[in-house]
């Protein structure tokens, strides 16, 4: 529940001097900056006197999930295990602003004073992962495990939102007493169904506790992309080299840990709205022709919006001295992101909903370090209570390479026509 005195910045608003109350003490609805009567009065509401009346501001949220973990062991080596996640999740929630709120003060036609949102949605989720894992020591020094990861991912979230005006009186609150919807607005309903689909295979080797490779492969395909590129293809390697496992350190009292290690690869992520691929249009209650319903064009989508791909290089040390009490991790790295999805301006004579919509960037460079220190300077004999110190330090520095192929058409068309699309900026 949201607190019916507002945000702290109304009160800053505020001189110190201002009376609370007038001379028969009731609140002082609002006050005239620079004072009345002076042309045009700019007006500073009085938040006390808007939390003195009926108000209701809430949310609520209930998930239940149910978890599945099946494993099964075919030989020593061989394990396969199955995993299942089914979600359900309720939300509601409600906002209702007086029609004597201050923000109405000036507005005569009681259709248009007062508010009332009623929020509610639902959601649903599926998640399935299948895996093989194979691990086997030779030798006895000879560590190696692979894994084929098969998993699917699918969720649908729906919600409805009717925003009501025009209260009368605010004796009662009810979304019932409401005189009409607000500004033309109709009931709001949406349903965002998304999916994904995943595979991949990882290899690892060990050799003497002291040296160690690793390898990945995936493929990921998702709806938040365009239909044109589902799919992504992405890979890690890594080697590791444990100095605290040779002769010359393995009873060293100082050094408990000693690793240096170099990685590689290339990730991708899908952290972004479901609607950027998909032209959006929405129904016109008021804009009947020949008893059919008119639609508004709402935003432009790109089916051809493909996964971005983060190539990353990163080298670093992780040590642990003093039994434990000292530990320093220092890692430097480099990451070259291509394709990041951005939005782009163009010039409304193109004739694009909102002048922008969605497009695959070009290339980007971050470069940087990054230190972290733990200090456990005490610990109890029986080791569960501790105390931990933590230091941490970054730098970053990030640099736009190079544009896409789209952008660079899109500049030479604006260079040649004229007409215009504005020119692409990227800030960091």
């Amino acid at each position: 529940t949201n607190s019916n005195y507002g945000d702290f910045s109304l009160y800053t608003q505020l001189n110190p001097y201002y009376r609370i109350y007038d001379l028969d003490g009731y609140l002082i609805e609002r006050y005239a900056k620079g004072g009345e009567g002076t042309g045009s009065t700019e007006w500073i509401q009085n938040p006390l006197y808007n939390a003195s009346l009926p108000y209701r501001d809430f949310g609520k949220t209930f998930d239940i999930t149910n978890n599945m973990d099946l494993e099964y062991f075919i030989n020593p080596f061989l394990r396969f295990q199955l995993r299942g996640v089914i979600g359900k999740s309720f939300s509601d929630g409600e906002k209702y602003i007086s029609p004597r709120n201050t923000l109405y003060k000036d507005i005569p036609d009681v259709r248009q004073r007062g508010l009332y949102i009623i929020n509610a949605g639902n959601g649903i989720k599926y998640a399935g992962t299948a895996i093989m894992t194979f691990a086997k020591v030779f030798a006895k020094k000879h560590a190696v495990s692979a894994s084929g990861v098969f998993d699917l991912n699918s969720s649908k979230n729906s919600s409805n939102s009717p925003t009501l005006a025009g209260f009368a009186d605010d004796r009662f609150v009810s979304p019932a007493l409401a005189l009409n919807y607000k500004d033309d607005t109709r009931y709001s309903y949406t349903n965002v169904p998304e999916r994904r689909i995943g595979f991949m295979g990882t290899a690892n080797y060990i050799f003497d506790e002291r040296f160690y490779l690793d390898l990945s492969l995936r493929t990921d395909g998702s709806s938040k992309y365009g239909r044109n590129k589902r799919y992504g293809n992405f890979w890690a390697s890594g080697v590791g080299y444990n100095l605290h496992k040779e002769d010359f350190l393995r009873d060293n009292k100082v050094i408990n840990l000693l690793r240096v290690y170099y990685n590689m690869g290339i990730s991708g992520t899908d952290n972004l709205e479901a609607s950027l691929t998909n032209t959006i249009y929405s129904a016109g209650f008021n804009s009947l022709y020949n008893e059919q319903m008119g639609f508004y064009y709402v935003s432009e989508g790109n089916p051809n919006l493909r996964w971005p791909q983060i190539k990353s290089y990163s080298a670093g040390i992780n040590s642990a001295l003093l039994n434990n009490r000292l530990n320093i991790r220092l890692e430097a790295y480099k990451r070259l992101t291509h394709n990041m999805a951005t939005p782009i301006s163009v010039a409304p004579s193109v004739g694009i909903a909102n002048s922008t919509y969605t497009e695959n960037l070009g290339k980007v460079e971050n470069k940087g370090f990054e230190a972290q220190i733990d200090v456990k300077p005490y610990e109890s004999s029986d080791k569960t209570f501790n105390v931990i110190l933590r230091f941490q330090g970054a730098y970053n520095k990030s640099k736009l390479l190079e544009i896409s192929e789209e952008l660079k058409a899109l500049n030479d068309i604006s260079n040649k026509s004229n007409t215009g699309y504005q020119a692409v900026s990227y800030t960091h």
